[in-house]
């Protein structure tokens, strides 16, 4: 027999919301950090190969472009997180709401690796993810149908 899990709570959704945030605001450090060893690189190679056919310069260009583009958007997702009111509770499926289905635990923020909390699978959705499409609007106790599976909504907040 299984035990049903207790109702989600605002602590529920401010810890999953500030651990999201955490763990953006660490990934967008560890980048800008990266970039910034990288500039540094292509300033001290750029006078040390000058003679050589072949310029690594540009391939560290082609990196800082890189990582300009992924710094942005985590630095889109912060400014997303952060305007979420973590103290809001929600009765239908929308941006910031914490949602619990008989399968999953969903945080409809912003896209991030997936992780296990409390022996339930707690994925990061964005807005424009099909899960979330499916769910929209939906409240606890409604269904929905992904990819021929139905699932149920047992929680939202």
């Amino acid at each position: 027999m299984s035990t049903k899990p207790p109702k989600l709570t605002l602590e529920d959704k401010r810890s999953a919301l500030q651990e999201l945030i955490r763990e953006k605001q660490e990934q967008f450090e560890a980048f800008e950090t990266a970039q910034k060893q990288t500039l540094e690189s292509s300033n001290k190679q750029a006078g040390e190969n000058e003679d050589r056919f072949e310029n690594p310069q540009e391939q560290m260009v082609d990196e800082i472009e890189m990582r300009s583009g992924v710094l942005d958007k985590i630095k889109t997702d912060l400014e997303l997180l952060r305007g979420i009111h973590a103290g809001e509770e929600l009765e239908s499926v929308e941006r910031g709401a914490l949602v619990r289905t008989d399968q999953l635990l969903i945080l409809v923020a912003t896209a991030h690796p997936d992780r296990m909390s409390d022996r339930e699978k707690l994925v990061f959705i964005s807005t424009e993810a099909p899960i979330f499409e499916a769910m929209r609007g939906k409240k606890a106790g409604e269904g929905f149908t992904l990819n021929g599976q139905t699932h149920k909504i047992h929680d939202v907040v």
